[in-house]
């Protein structure tokens, strides 16, 4: 009974793996709370092969879900049609709608009524099934009534929608901007759309002197055509102490060059050589270990931040000593300035390499991130919430960086990442290992740890993603090369 109360206590607190720490191994998913605390760890697969009892409603939108997110639309579906038969209209079907949008968007489209005024979901869904011509006259109807005032995605969506010249649509992303009370950007290129890329400030911000050394983490790998904007774009940042350390996994194009030219013109911009490629965590793992900064952050090599992104994230630490790391929100962007984001809505989402962190602090009580192919950055943030409490890990609301929706990334690649029809099962069940891991440390009593890469692993993880221990004992056992050092 203590431990169903716990449950319960930890539940209402939307602390979830602190909630099914309190039950047994294999005792659950057994009703519906507990299959709506391991949906919303994201444990998709533990749920779509629990019984549902088909009526408890917070249950059976995680079952609808879950099912959706491993692929089987034919189950979600009848899943759908028996939540509706028995629950009939009600708010619980906007949220299903949202959650059923990246893996069945027809399906959560069909669970929105036509709205009057049509919200910025309904919007992202009309797009993504590809009724564009009604989506733009909505877009059109939304903004003469500035309704992007308190929708402010409707601007971001309307280049989507509408499109329009270079100009066009870098002011619609300004506007969006703007919202959060961030100074307007301009392009590099101005015959070319806003993308990553292709984008500056439209003026230099104020620089801020001083203050602790942030070390900012870039792995890159054949990045040649896009890392001298993504480092330019770390140069020109208000906050100015800064070292930027580039960890290049063995590429086998230009990509060493462009970072020893930039290098040459900034003596703040570090290369490190991986000797064999190990995949971005073990190459940040590698960066880290000669990181000097009091503050570490990371940066994809075709990404670009906001000229005040560090500043903006530093400052909450600098102020509250109790904080342990901020993170801040991004959008996705393809190369021809549409936004993207899998989950369809919002499409500003954390940004999972943003997470700016006290270095010695983090290292001592819950080490750095899993050295495996993909899915690390997910696991890390939540472990510093875990370890370090909710509180102590600040989300800033701010977009302050612009990410690259691009082919074959980690992101999009069959193997790794996400697919029309759910989640790749590697990156599924790395998924499930860890957040197991994390629940069955709390149930004994103490917070998840990551050892160090050469000790015994804290759990299994799918062989497609794992890094083979020779290319890892190659690569972190000692320094990696600097070249120039």
């Amino acid at each position: 009974m203590r431990q169903r109360l716990s449950f319960y206590a930890y539940l209402a607190q939307l602390r979830f793996a602190e909630a099914l720490a309190q039950r047994k191994p294999g005792d659950w998913p057994a009703d519906g709370w507990e299959l709506w605390a391991a949906y919303r760890l994201g444990l998709y697969h533990t749920v779509a092969q629990a019984p549902w009892d088909g009526r408890h409603l917070k249950g059976g939108v995680a079952m609808a879900v879950s099912l959706a997110a491993c692929g089987h639309a034919d189950d979600a579906r009848q899943v759908v049609q028996r939540l509706l038969a028995r629950h009939g209209q009600g708010r619980y079907r906007h949220e299903l709608a949202d959650a059923l949008a990246p893996f069945d968007p027809e399906l959560a489209l069909s669970l929105l009524d036509a709205p009057h005024t049509p919200s910025v979901l309904y919007l992202a869904l009309q797009l993504r099934t590809g009724q564009a011509a009604a989506a733009a006259a909505s877009l059109h109807k939304a903004l003469e009534h500035g309704h992007s005032a308190r929708q402010p995605e409707l601007w971001l969506l309307a280049t989507n929608a509408l499109g329009g010249s270079p100009d066009e649509q870098l002011a619609r992303l300004n506007a969006w901007l703007g919202h959060f009370g961030l100074p307007p950007l301009a392009l590099r290129d101005a015959a070319l759309p806003p993308a990553p890329g292709n984008l500056c400030a439209r003026q230099a911000p104020t620089p801020v002197a001083g203050g602790p050394l942030v070390s900012v983490l870039m792995t890159a790998y054949n990045a040649a055509d896009r890392i001298g904007a993504a480092l330019e774009g770390l140069l020109n940042q208000s906050w100015q102490n800064l070292e930027v350390l580039v960890a290049d996994d063995a590429s086998h194009d230009d990509t060493v060059a462009v970072v020893q030219a930039v290098a040459a013109r900034d003596a703040r911009v570090r290369l490190l050589r991986m000797p064999c490629n190990v995949g971005t965590y073990a190459a940040k793992s590698a960066a880290l270990a000669q990181a000097q900064g009091e503050l570490v952050t990371c940066h994809d090599a075709d990404d670009w931040s906001h000229p005040l992104r560090i500043e903006q994230q530093v400052q909450p630490l600098l102020k509250n000593p109790r904080l342990v790391a901020t993170t801040s929100k991004w959008v996705r962007m393809e190369d021809n300035g549409s936004f993207y984001a899998r989950p369809v809505h919002p499409l500003a989402r954390l940004n999972p390499a943003s997470p700016l962190f006290r270095r010695e602090l983090v290292l001592q009580r819950t080490g750095a991130w899993d050295c495996v192919r993909t899915g690390a950055d997910s696991e890390f943030h939540t472990r510093l919430r875990l370890v370090f409490g909710r509180q102590a890990v600040l989300r800033m609301k701010q977009p302050l960086a612009l990410g690259s929706h691009r082919p074959n990334s980690l992101m999009t690649a069959q193997d790794t990442g996400y697919t029309a029809s759910g989640i790749s099962p590697n990156r599924l069940a790395y998924w499930e290992a860890w957040t197991h891991w994390h629940i069955d440390c709390l149930r004994q009593g103490h917070k998840p740890v990551m050892p160090p890469w050469h000790e015994a692993r804290a759990f299994a993880v799918p062989p497609a993603i794992a890094v083979p221990a020779p290319n890892l004992a190659h690569c972190l056992a000692g320094p990696a090369t600097v070249p120039g050092a």
